[in-house]
């Protein structure tokens, strides 16, 4: 690894490891996650699991840039609630070889309203443990909200409304996120996503993504980031009652970042 690239990840490994964590299934439409509605919403916009029936469970592993000892992985699920929406549940671990490792839980709740309505909102506990240091936990809050309309979904959502107070250095410390975003179904087969992200003190970031059905068990997904520019690839395979998603995300610099997830829907 050369000195850019090891120096790059010494003063970005706290930035990565505050980052939330993302199913392959959306990471490889480009990372898009405002208007999606689905078994990943938990860890997306958890307003689109609001009109979900089916109970489901999924885990998922990256491996974050394939030179480094960067990797992170986590299970999440859907619990929904006879006419009263969803519950959605997550926790993933992120670790750095034996200089970090940090575990966050997340619950959520999400409830339709007015016909064309849902809304969401979570708890976050992150809890950090740096080597020879005993570990620290923040708490957050998150929130967000869709609109759907035949083949169109309008959403936002944002994370990392941080309660504690602790001003502790070694602390994952993450801006507040915003994301807006739209969704658009033109056919069965082919979706279009975006999205607008916003943390404070960055340039927003546009997000683009399309996922194309190639064949009734198959599905196509890429997609474009900017600030700074990532491609993004992903494939996913549906059996019945089993999914199956593979995604990278490439950077120009610091190459690919794999990720493999599975899904089962009850």
């Amino acid at each position: 690894m050369n000195v850019f690239r090891l120096l790059f990840l010494l003063l970005t490994v706290t930035r990565l490891s505050a980052q939330p964590f993302q199913a392959p299934a959306l990471l490889g439409m480009g990372n898009t996650a405002a208007a999606y509605q689905g078994i990943h919403s938990p860890v997306a916009n958890p307003a689109g699991m609001a009109r979900l029936q089916s109970y489901s469970i999924s885990a998922a592993y990256q491996r974050h840039y394939a030179l480094s000892d960067l990797y992170s992985y986590g299970a999440y699920g859907v619990l929904p609630i006879f006419k009263t929406g969803a519950v959605g549940v997550q926790i993933y671990q992120y670790n750095s070889s034996d200089v970090l490792q940090q575990t966050t839980w997340d619950v959520s709740y999400a409830y339709p309203f007015a016909n064309n309505w849902s809304a969401a909102f979570g708890f976050q506990q992150r809890r950090v443990a740096w080597e020879d240091i005993s570990s620290m936990a923040t708490n957050s809050v998150s929130a967000g909200i869709q609109y759907h309309r035949n083949n169109l979904v309008i959403g936002g959502y944002f994370h990392e409304l941080n309660l504690s107070n602790s001003d502790h250095a070694l602390l994952p410390r993450q801006a507040p996120e915003v994301v807006l975003g739209m969704s658009y179904l033109f056919s069965e087969q082919l979706c279009f996503t975006t999205d607008i992200f916003w943390e404070r003190d960055q340039n927003p970031q546009l997000r683009t993504g399309l996922s194309y059905q190639l064949h009734r068990y198959f599905r196509f997904r890429g997609g474009i980031s900017s600030q700074p520019v990532q491609y993004y690839l992903g494939v996913g395979l549906t059996d019945r009652q089993i999914q199956l998603d593979i995604a990278a995300s490439i950077h120009r610099e610091l190459g690919a970042s794999p990720q493999l997830g599975l899904s089962y829907v009850f």
